[in-house]
């Protein structure tokens, strides 16, 4: 699959994959890792932990195969240059791992068939599964110059998470600004938010906390973050969100599946394209026309999101990376559906600070 991101090179990339071909056992206890240098090329490759050292002979061989003129895999008799497998790692600028089956938990330095703590040009780094590396492997990998972070499923808490990004960035002089433009936190047990942790990141463009534990946020996040455009706060604890959406950018706010009591007022949010509150969640399918110029509906689609079910059929919005989502088709209403919608209209009329064309395109869906 394509690999994109802060750091990649623009021009297609040279892949090459050193998955065992052929191997019935390739799913029976496997990682997955994708490591980039930005315009050279992409190894791709499986590996089981119970054969370290033989994934690191075929990741040697692969990145000699990636820097030489010719496509011919080398023999296994040929040397191994380990020079530029250190190279290779030195100048990576992605990295990314997935757990493709249930194996152990928190890889640690020594269980990895490469060297993971000379990784220091790093520009994305993406934990695709929960649980993957443990605290000092994980310590190694970071940087102040990784653009896109995603440590989904970690099991960070509060502290944690405050601890790790001390060691980061609490060397950045006071005032600087972090390269840091895309954090996804989901499915973590993060409880609180403390506005000192995202001083720094005046850049980032997407936040995602989802399926957390916050029961708060700070009043003036998206002051802090003046150059937010998508906030997900989806699957948490929130009751009372007292976010001030004055002068914000934002384009994508996700609410839904919290017990809120309380909406800010939305009027300020001019660019929202998408949002979710309570159950439901609306995105416009086409930008909206002039309304000087054409009368006529917006064009949106509608979802009834519901809690984290495998089995469910799952909303997905891969343009901006959000999370995927089970959800209830809206129409044609269900007594489920129903239920749900009813909840999601009561909190949005409580108050007409509520009203946005994007509520309104739901409701003359609704309507029509």
């Amino acid at each position: 699959r394509g690999i994109t991101g802060a750091g990649t090179s623009k021009a297609k990339p040279r892949i090459v994959d050193c998955s065992p071909a052929g191997d019935k056992k390739v799913r029976e206890d496997t990682w997955r890792t994708v490591i980039e240098v930005g315009g050279v090329g992409l190894i791709r490759f499986d590996w089981r932990p119970s054969e370290v050292e033989s994934a690191r002979s075929a990741l040697k061989r692969r990145v000699m195969e990636l820097f030489s003129n010719s496509s011919t895999p080398k023999t296994e008799e040929e040397e191994v240059d380990d020079v530029k497998l250190q190279l290779f790692l030195e100048a990576a600028t992605y990295l990314e791992m997935t757990r493709i089956a249930n194996n152990e938990k928190y890889l640690e330095i020594a269980n990895l068939p490469f060297d993971i703590t000379i990784l220091r040009s790093l520009k994305v780094l993406r934990l695709l599964s929960d649980e993957v590396l443990g605290d000092q492997a994980l310590e190694s990998v970071l940087n102040a110059e990784i653009e896109e972070l995603e440590l989904s499923g970690q099991k960070l808490s509060s502290a944690r998470l405050g601890e790790l990004f001390g060691k980061i960035y609490g060397a950045l002089a006071a005032g600087s600004i972090s390269a840091l433009r895309v954090l996804k936190l989901r499915r973590n047990q993060i409880q609180s938010l403390q506005s000192s942790l995202m001083l720094p990141h005046k850049s980032l463009i997407e936040l995602d906390l989802s399926d957390n534990r916050l029961t708060e946020i700070p009043s003036n996040l998206l002051q802090i973050l003046p150059s937010l455009e998508v906030l997900n706060l989806e699957g948490n604890r929130l009751a009372v969100p007292s976010l001030d959406f004055r002068d914000c950018k934002l384009h994508k706010l996700l609410l839904g599946l919290n017990p809120l009591d309380y909406l800010p007022t939305l009027a300020p949010l001019t660019r929202l394209t998408e949002l979710s509150v309570h159950s439901l969640r609306v995105c416009f399918e086409a930008p909206r026309g002039d309304a000087l110029r054409v009368f006529e509906a917006t064009k949106v689609r509608a979802y009834i999101l519901k809690p984290t079910n495998p089995s469910s059929p799952t909303v997905d919005t891969p343009a901006t990376g959000s999370p995927r989502k089970p959800y209830l088709q809206l129409l044609p209403a269900t007594k489920e559906s129903r239920a749900e919608l009813r909840s999601t209209l009561g909190l949005l009329f409580k108050s007409s600070a509520s009203v946005h064309p994007l509520v309104s395109a739901a409701l003359a869906l609704l309507a029509s």
